[in-house]
């Protein structure tokens, strides 16, 4: 098993978030103290699962008024016409995405295990566990954590 610092796992997932959100969305990532804007029940949390050379899980969350305007702009729709499965499927793709990307400048060729990404219970202020880090966007605020098991 690697062992990486925290330091290090931080750099990675902020410069994969970065490199999504503009990809993606056009849109800037300004890490924050703190991501507001919803009630703690209102959000959508996907975690992703990764296993081989390192262990763990990532988790993203965020307001689902955030999750419905990054469906909407991603997928070319009025924010009226995006509904729960769609914000859904963004932010487990968006996760997927970050995980990969992440882990991947951590170690190129390390081979690399990702589970297909799910949308699972969470709480859009509670997401301090691990690596973690708030980002500011143009349409909300969004929250990354990435904790690796031993």
């Amino acid at each position: 098993m690697t062992t990486i610092e925290d330091a290090t796992l931080r750099e990675a997932v902020s410069a994969a978030v970065e490199q999504a959100m503009d990809a993606m969305f056009f849109d800037a990532a300004e890490p924050a103290c703190e991501c507001t804007g919803a009630g703690a029940a209102d959000c959508v949390t996907a975690a992703v699962r990764f296993h081989d050379f390192i262990e763990g899980e990532f988790l993203l969350t965020m307001p689902r008024q955030t999750a419905v305007a990054l469906a909407a702009s991603f997928m070319a729709l009025d924010p009226e016409a995006v509904d729960a499965a769609h914000s859904e499927q963004t932010v487990c793709e968006l996760a997927n995405i970050i995980c990969g990307a992440a882990l991947s400048r951590l170690d190129p060729s390390a081979e690399l295990r990702l589970s297909p990404p799910e949308v699972v219970a969470g709480s859009c202020g509670l997401m301090e566990w691990g690596v973690w880090q708030h980002y500011r966007l143009l349409d909300g605020c969004m929250s990354v954590s990435i904790r690796l098991t031993p």
